[in-house]
């Protein structure tokens, strides 16, 4: 019974998917008499968690000992909405069935302490890998004070992404196009370097399936993104950012701020901008996941400076003989168990093969949640 109010739970907590962050997304169910009686979410980051917007919808005397089901321990500290930990306790719940702790500083194990000191009986661990999956943007910024990232791209048999030079040219199908934009609306941000801007004049948004657009976030030193291009003039330009170089000249910078675009100064390193800046500038703004979409540079140097967590590769059954590779045939990797990746999930997409691969690092650290 647990296990499939958990599940509901989970389904309930994925509908706060893109309006929550950097909160965790978060569902409840109640239960009384073996039946559900009620069911919330999270809807909105500032609004009412999860377990408030469910004992509101419900009358006090229906809800007096039931059993609460939550993907996430009850907080217990007054930030933006009072303690969820306290308000179950006085409405009477008997029980309160959760997923895992809550890695947060101000919560960590208090909301399971507060409700087991007012004689509510606690269960942990139900769905929590399931729970840790939903929310590991949060939980990895929690732990590790930088967001998840994921790189994407998509190649050839022979290990091609793209023809020489500026000839476009699609190397996944359709269906893996579908894909992609489902990844795109499970991360909080998409980030891709001013090659790949000038070359396809992306969108960069969440088209195809239903899903909120992610944050779009360039790489640019020299700041030559195009006042022409579709991130610059689109409807969603007020969900850009671009990051380019201390030294770029103001009058550049102060051209697309009149644009509506937000622009960023990093320090360069080794002649690039310093991601770790720019992640960490990313975090502050409230990101807690990154999908890393391109080009070879961008790829190459996010993997260089040991800055991703899952990589989700597309092999195509086509052969193009020459053309880009997706890292550089030269650069430097630690070379070291942590580093070593773990193959996740295989996925056959109308004859496109989909490797999900995540860092045994990443893995390591997600189990100590």
């Amino acid at each position: 019974m647990f296990r499939k109010a958990m599940s509901l739970a989970l389904s309930e907590a994925e509908k706060g998917l893109g309006k929550v962050s950097p909160n965790p997304m978060v569902g409840a169910v109640l239960i009384k008499n073996r039946k559900i009686i009620g069911k919330a979410f999270h809807k909105r980051f500032g609004g009412l968690h999860a377990e408030a917007e469910l004992i509101k919808s419900l009358p006090d005397k229906i809800i007096k000992n039931a059993t609460l089901v939550v993907n996430l321990e009850p907080c217990s500290h007054y930030g933006k909405t009072p303690p969820c930990s306290l308000l179950i306790a006085d409405k009477g719940i008997k029980k309160v069935v959760v997923s895992t702790k809550d890695p947060n500083p101000l919560v960590s194990g208090r909301g399971i302490r507060c409700l087991e000191n007012r004689g509510i009986r606690v269960v942990k661990g139900i769905c929590r890998e399931e729970a840790i999956e939903v929310n590991r943007g949060f939980f990895f910024a929690q732990m590790e004070g930088r967001p998840f990232i994921t790189i994407k791209y998509a190649q050839t048999i022979d290990g091609r992404i793209a023809f020489p030079g500026k000839k476009r040219y699609r190397i996944s199908n359709f269906s893996s196009l579908i894909y992609t934009h489902t990844l795109r609306k499970y991360h909080d941000a998409i980030l891709v370097g001013i090659e790949t801007v000038l070359t396809d004049d992306p969108l960069l948004n969440v088209r195809h399936v239903d899903g909120v657009s992610p944050l779009k976030v360039v790489l640019d030193s020299g700041l030559r993104i195009p006042p022409e291009s579709r991130l610059v003039r689109n409807e969603e330009k007020g969900k850009v950012i671009i990051f380019t170089s201390k030294r770029t000249g103001k009058r550049k910078i102060e051209e697309l701020i009149k644009l509506n675009i937000r622009v960023e100064q990093v320090d360069e390193q080794n002649g690039k901008l310093n991601l770790l800046q720019t992640v960490n500038k990313l975090k502050e703004s409230g990101i807690t996941s990154i999908l890393v979409e391109g080009g070879a540079r961008i790829i190459t140097s996010f993997i260089e400076d040991d800055l991703y967590d899952d990589l989700e590769v597309c092999i195509s059954p086509k052969i193009l003989g020459e053309g880009i590779r997706a890292t550089a045939d030269h650069f430097k990797v630690p070379i070291r168990y942590e580093n070593q990746m773990r193959l996740l999930k295989i996925k056959n997409i109308s004859n496109d093969v989909w490797l999900h691969y995540r860092k045994i690092k990443t893995i390591n650290i997600m189990e100590k949640i």
